[in-house]
């Protein structure tokens, strides 16, 4: 459903024993009563106190939010016991068994930044290694939120506008369209799916095989004014990979990485994957950085990494009337959703059993970044797909996380 290539990856399934990892992190001290207060004993640096009031059960006291180190991505990352913050443990085994049977990979559940859980199982992609805390998986479409990112801090740098349009960055010949039609196209359309762009197109190869992947100009053809229609299609996305290129005058791999990721500590790379797809892979760790950042509103322990505060409620709020659960390149779960390849299908909500007010980055073969500020958690789950689809896994798995928090 949440594709980001048209050929699906399948890496092969794993009979290893999953590994739940707890030895390489910070356990709360065995003198102290209250749960830990964060510092991260790599970073030297002290974790901004949190805001929330922690699980409204009343057992778990006030939690600092924790930060990991970003100049040292090994050092140990603090952790939390489920039960200090009275969660129902009871649901953890049925929760594990649940991710093993859908073949996932890494699954972490962070607190006010802190792990409450984090598992691995299975193999790494197309090898015979154990999945491990420091192997890579891939985003797939949950990158897409990367860019979106990116495209928040080149223009709080002055270096586009979202409402700039498209031809400004690419030129007059990027598209098939008449040239009326495709200046009707801004940036902001390549980000809330509303190009207009016909996602239909196909190759003209014996099988006419569709490809809404294509860049190329003749690929790219009018189907309704930009913004009038919202269709999930990745070719505009890929553009915005070009977009960034030359509104910043840097490679995109090299801005990404100076900019967003290197300042997190996260250090996953960016893999061509077919003609015009770029993929990111990385640990689950990474993508939970990631999600943290997301949590705090682009601040990194005493560093706002995104300054422009309208840009980022924008990017996860409804961008759009037609899909509102769809923001800048972000899955909101809010009602009205539009389900992608349904023809307009609506559905109520993204997740049901989820908190309404997370916001999801979501990709082929369920990889999913959480973002839930209402419960101050962060949830990453990477991995394939076992006889269920996207929308269902993620469901039933805010099923067992429901029963766990309780909320």
């Amino acid at each position: 459903m949440l594709t980001c290539c048209s050929t699906e990856l399948t890496p092969p399934v794993s009979d290893n024993e999953p590994e739940t990892v707890v030895n390489d992190t910070v356990p709360p001290s065995a003198e102290e009563e209250d749960p830990p207060q964060g510092g991260d004993e790599g970073s030297g640096d002290d974790p901004d106190p949190g805001t929330g009031e922690g699980n409204d059960n009343g057992d778990s006291k006030e939690i600092q939010m924790f930060f990991p180190s970003n100049e040292e991505p090994e050092a140990p990352w603090n952790t939390l016991e489920a039960d200090s913050l009275g969660w129902d443990t009871s649901v953890t085994e049925a929760l594990y068994s649940f991710l093993d049977v859908h073949d996932t990979r890494a699954f972490l559940l962070l607190y006010r930044g802190h792990i409450v859980l984090e598992r691995y199982s299975g193999q790494e992609y197309e090898t015979n290694t154990a999945f491990e805390q420091q192997s890579f998986w891939y985003w797939a479409s949950a990158g897409k939120t990367l860019t979106s990112f990116l495209t928040g801090l080149a223009q709080e740098k002055g270096l586009l506008d979202i409402s700039d349009r498209t031809s400004d960055y690419l030129g007059d010949s990027w598209s098939s369209l008449s040239p009326d039609k495709q200046d009707l196209i801004q940036i902001r359309h390549h980000l809330n799916m509303t190009t207009g762009l016909d996602e239909k197109i196909t190759d003209n190869t014996p099988n006419d095989r569709v490809d809404d992947d294509c860049t190329e100009p003749e690929c790219l053809q009018y189907k309704a004014d930009a913004g009038t229609r919202w269709s999930y299609h990745n070719a505009p996305y890929n553009l915005l990979d070009e977009i960034l290129m030359n509104a910043t005058g840097n490679r995109y791999e090299d801005f990404s990485n100076t900019q967003l990721e290197y300042p997190l500590g996260m250090r996953g790379e960016w893999r061509v994957e077919e003609e015009y797809n770029t993929i990111y892979w990385s640990t689950a760790r990474d993508a939970a950085r990631f999600g943290l950042l997301m949590l705090n509103e682009g601040v990194w322990k005493d560093s706002r990494i995104m300054n422009d505060e309208v840009y980022f409620n924008a990017m996860i709020g409804s961008s759009q009337d037609i899909n509102p659960a769809y923001g800048y390149l972000w899955w909101l779960n809010r009602e009205g959703l539009k389900i992608p390849g349904s023809g307009g299908a609506s559905a109520d909500f993204f997740t049901p059993n989820a908190p309404p007010g997370m916001y999801t980055a979501a990709g082929l073969n369920g990889q999913f970044i959480d973002v839930v500020p209402e419960l101050e958690l962060v949830v990453v789950r990477f991995g394939e797909l076992n006889n269920v689809n996207e929308r269902a896994l993620h469901h039933e798995m805010w099923g067992y996380l429901k029963d766990l928090i309780q909320y």
